[in-house]
């Protein structure tokens, strides 16, 4: 899981496929919104999932998204393989 800024309104994430390390890039263009109704930062959190069909390899990729009155963090998960992608760097983008 890795964090960003809770103002994004967008991310691009880019990591190695893990069976032929071939560049995998991702975009997510809806993020959550946190609860600002709230009173704590637990209870303020919001979260989505996207899949993603890759064209190399065809591997699937499921990415989620949490977002609350504090930080957005991000987790990706490569469904074909079953296991969590760790090592992954996040583009942030603003409207």
């Amino acid at each position: 899981m890795k964090n960003f800024n809770v103002n994004a309104t967008g991310l691009i994430i880019r990591f190695a496929c893990s069976a032929n390390q071939d560049l995998e890039e991702l975009q997510i263009s809806e993020l959550p919104e946190p609860n600002f109704f709230l009173d704590t930062i637990r209870d303020s959190e919001n979260s989505t999932e996207e899949v993603f069909e890759s064209d190399t390899e065809g591997h699937s990729y499921k990415v989620v998204v949490y977002k609350n009155i504090a930080e957005g963090n991000v987790e990706v998960f490569d469904l074909t393989s079953d296991e969590e992608v760790t090592e992954f760097e996040i583009e942030e983008c603003y409207e």
